[in-house]
């Protein structure tokens, strides 16, 4: 599926390249001159260019910008097509080699740098200096394969709008990256990083996947209002937070966060706070707390998370979240801690071992199940915790093939193989492995594959 529509996109842009009028701009080389906008006499600046030009659904217009810097900020009107990254005497296009830079002059430093109207295209040019480096409150934008730095709010800023961030390299904007409020995005293959916060999430359901979000001084992914976002496949690592559920009142969307490495956060890997998503497939680990919950009833189904600073899941205020087939092991603190009397997780199918203050810490004062399970060394235990129940867990070690490494599968002696509930087993793991591979469903993010000898020997390493 994903492949189907990775491969659409660039017929799309394909066809949109070949088959629209073409005009062409040159810093170095052009005139801004009615007659010029051919490869032999290009136009000069691009606010000239898109003066003189009007795109329509049927005859869309394409500016080829050759490399340079273009102090400007301009408007980009319907159905224009710009596309950087153009030898100024060759008009060979490799947007690596021949930067195109169109950078927000600083004389308006509360200037976008772009402005995009309707069924827009920008691809290949180096984007700075504005308030925000790409601004849009239009449909159909699609943003690809771009460098967007250097901005005082965003990089990119999508409102009531529409489209798709694909390839980008989105760096050093002081705000954040992208911030989508009430808008309809495919946010897909971007490096997002070294900013305030990575993406920003309001009333808005995005698909956000096969990124790399990193060493944000703010969360990785921040989401706010009734937003429900897929959250897939993606490298979340060394920000603040990883991703943040944040809202003052029960929100009743349900957004997805599945098949992500979420790693070395600052704080917590996950916090959600009247939220309930669903986490599933996950694997966590370097995080202070991995999944730390307030108000909030989430579904936590089938992740690894181990060697976090403290505990796996950490249920602070009135959260009694649905907790299945997930290892927990190997942690600062504890695998599940709770900390208020008005919380009581479902918990069934773990695996639990190696938490250092203990497997499972209850504040309730008149709980046997804090006894039994704090410390235990063996709870494979039906036990009563209150309002829900605990059973069928096991006792680990998961057997993993390197935690130190941060290689989370599963080698054929583990525990955790063939004894997940399947009735809440999800249908492929985290490398979208069908389950179950083998005889049963597998506890954690992954299902065990057999391996010839070398490839083990390998795994084991890396």
């Amino acid at each position: 599926m994903r492949k189907t529509l990775l491969l659409w996109i660039i017929f799309i842009l394909f066809i949109h390249y070949t088959f629209s009028d073409v005009y062409y701009v040159s810093i170095n080389t052009g005139q801004d001159l009615p007659t010029n906008g051919t490869q032999d006499n290009p136009f000069r600046t691009l606010t000239y260019a898109l003066s003189l030009i009007t795109g329509t659904p049927a005859n869309p217009h394409s500016l080829f910008v050759a490399q340079g810097t273009y102090e400007e900020s301009i408007n980009v009107g319907d159905y224009i097509y710009l596309y950087g990254g153009f030898d100024e005497n060759t008009w060979f296009r490799k947007p690596d080699f021949y930067e195109t830079i169109i950078e927000n002059p600083s004389s308006s430093p509360l200037n976008n740098t772009i402005n995009a109207e309707n069924n827009v295209i920008i691809d290949g040019f180096t984007i700075k200096g504005g308030l925000n480096g790409i601004y849009t409150t239009s449909s159909n934008v699609t943003i690809y394969k771009n460098k967007i730095i250097n901005n005082t709010q965003y990089g990119i800023k999508f409102k009531n709008a529409s489209g798709s961030i694909f390839y980008n390299d989105l760096n050093t904007n002081t705000m954040g990256n992208i911030r989508v409020e009430t808008s309809s995005l495919y946010i897909m293959g971007n490096n997002i990083s070294n900013s305030g916060w990575g993406i920003i999430i309001l009333n808005s359901s995005p698909l956000i996947e096969l990124n790399e979000i990193s060493d944000n001084t703010g969360t990785g992914i921040y989401i706010s209002g009734e937003s429900a976002p897929i959250v897939k496949n993606n490298n979340i690592k060394f920000n603040f937070n990883g991703i943040t559920f944040n809202a003052t009142s029960p929100i009743s969307s349900i957004p997805s966060i599945r098949e992500n490495i979420i790693s070395h956060s600052i704080k917590e890997g996950i916090i959600i706070k009247y939220y309930n998503p669903d986490v599933i497939n996950n694997v966590m680990t370097n995080n202070e707390d991995a999944i730390r919950f307030e108000f909030s009833n989430a579904k936590i189904i089938n992740n690894s998370i181990s060697k976090n600073t403290k505990s796996a899941i950490y249920c602070y205020i009135s959260s009694s979240p649905i907790v299945i087939n997930n290892i927990l092991t190997d942690n600062g603190v504890c695998g599940i801690y709770e900390r208020t009397l008005d919380s009581d997780p479902y918990v069934t199918y773990n695996c639990f071992s190696g938490n250092e203050v203990g497997d499972y810490y209850d504040e309730r004062w008149d709980d046997i199940y804090g006894t039994i399970y704090n410390g235990a060394t063996n709870i494979n235990t039906n036990v009563d915790n209150g309002s829900n129940i605990c059973d069928f867990n096991i006792d680990g070690p998961p057997l993993y093939r390197n935690l130190t490494g941060e290689n989370l599968h599963l080698t054929i002696s583990s525990p955790c193989m063939n004894n997940a509930d399947p009735a809440n087993s999800p249908s492929i793991d985290k490398d979208g492995v069908a389950r179950p591979h083998g005889m049963g469903y597998d506890i954690g993010a992954y299902e065990y594959v057999p391996l010839s000898s070398v490839c083990e020997n390998i795994w084991n390493i890396y």
